[in-house]
């Protein structure tokens, strides 16, 4: 975020006939830092020497040049102290317009995308509140963003939370349909605890959210808690990427993702009334959480899209006869229940209890007979044993 993006946007919404053309915005809240606690340069220079000495070689040599250009600290400290003059410009627009959320006017707005320590940079050439993208990472305790040139317009090697940024992005999005949320941070989860009040505008919610960083020790900080607060959803899509790195601490369960947030034991039951398409990407899952959360809206889901999906163990299950614990009943049940007009498998699908039970939708053709069986029903084309 920029002071000249602020800027940009309020020039916006002063003219009325430009306000109009605004479909999308796209919301860079990253904020960037270099090591750990640089405020001289002397300690800057020292944080570039110490890095250069443990880094790829390339990275080194552009260590070694920041740690000996003065204009690239005091470029540094501008961008800086313009990201934090931007933070506060935002949040003092937001607190002046508070009565007359400033969002809705822009009157044809339809989507805004928030990204916040995002691993894909938003290229899309919309009304943007960011600076210039670079390669962005997840925000864990030793996770270090690549040295990117020009050096001039380097903005650091770790990442922050804006402090403001819930109470800003809450008030953006509570006038328009669509909300895109990209990023590595639990506050992209814990936003959705902040409502106090339904969202019935909105009727699309993306997630695309890394996990597995060591700073999220609270397995509650995946939990989608107020996914209820928006009755209107036509589509919802969660994707909870990192779970492959070795530094995970826990893998997200579709049965914690939709559990109540004062009774997270008890399955949830809430409906969306007009869900139409539904994609979850890289989520453990018993059968009946799974099963229970498709059968919920059969009567109106329409595509379903599963990505890199694990099956693990839920001793209420396994002792009943009537639940199977592999994922060729769990295709079967879904295609039974449903009236799908389109389903979409990619990644690799496991089993912690049969650890044969693979499925690899990214070789050959497996994906498109799998998806063509869910939909028409009938026998198991796959005919080789994938349970063990």
């Amino acid at each position: 975020m920029t002071l000249a993006s602020v800027a940009s946007i309020k020039n916006i919404l002063q003219h009325e006939q430009l306000s109009k053309f605004v479909h999308t915005l796209l919301w860079d809240a990253t904020s960037w830092r270099v090591g750990n606690s640089v405020r001289t340069w002397h300690e800057w220079t020292r944080h570039c020497e110490s890095r250069a000495e443990i880094v790829a070689p390339d990275q080194a040599l552009m260590y070694r040049e920041l740690a000996a250009g003065r204009q690239y600290w005091e470029a540094y400290l501008n961008q800086r102290e313009e990201e934090i003059t931007a933070d506060w410009d935002l949040t003092f627009l937001t607190r002046l317009d508070e009565p007359f959320i400033w969002t809705s006017r822009l009157p044809n707005l339809q989507t805004i995308h928030v990204s916040l320590n995002n691993s894909c940079p938003l290229q899309e050439s919309f009304a943007c509140l960011s600076g210039d993208h670079s390669h962005l990472c997840s925000s864990s305790d030793d996770q270090w963003i690549p040295v990117v040139r020009p050096l001039g317009k380097w903005r650091g090697d770790r990442l922050e939370l804006p402090a403001r940024f819930p109470l800003c992005v809450i008030r953006a999005v509570s006038q328009v349909p669509k909300c895109r949320l990209y990023g590595s941070d639990k506050n992209l989860i814990y936003f959705h605890q902040y409502r106090d009040r339904p969202l019935p505008t909105l009727t699309s919610l993306k997630v695309r959210y890394c996990v597995g960083t060591p700073m999220l020790r609270d397995l509650s900080a995946h939990r989608m808690a107020n996914l209820s607060s928006y009755p209107s959803l036509e589509s919802l899509s969660l994707s909870f990427h990192g779970r492959g790195r070795k530094d995970a601490i826990s893998w997200v369960k579709v049965q914690d993702v939709f559990a109540h947030p004062d009774y997270p034991r008890h399955p949830p039951k809430f409906i969306w009334h007009k869900l139409r398409k539904l994609s979850l990407s890289h989520l453990d899952t018993s059968p009946r959480p799974l099963l229970a959360l498709v059968a919920r809206h059969s009567s109106t889901l329409r595509y379903l899209r599963l990505q890199a999906m694990c099956l693990g163990p839920d001793y209420t299950e396994i002792s009943k006869p009537d639940v199977r614990h592999t994922w060729r009943y769990v295709f079967s049940r879904i295609g039974s229940t449903t009236s799908l007009d389109k389903v979409r498998l990619a990644g690799e699908f496991g089993n912690k209890i049969r650890q044969h039970d693979i499925w690899d939708f990214d070789q050959g053709n497996l994906a498109t007979i799998v998806a063509e069986w869910i939909i028409r029903g009938g026998e198991c084309p796959i005919t080789v044993k994938r349970s063990g």
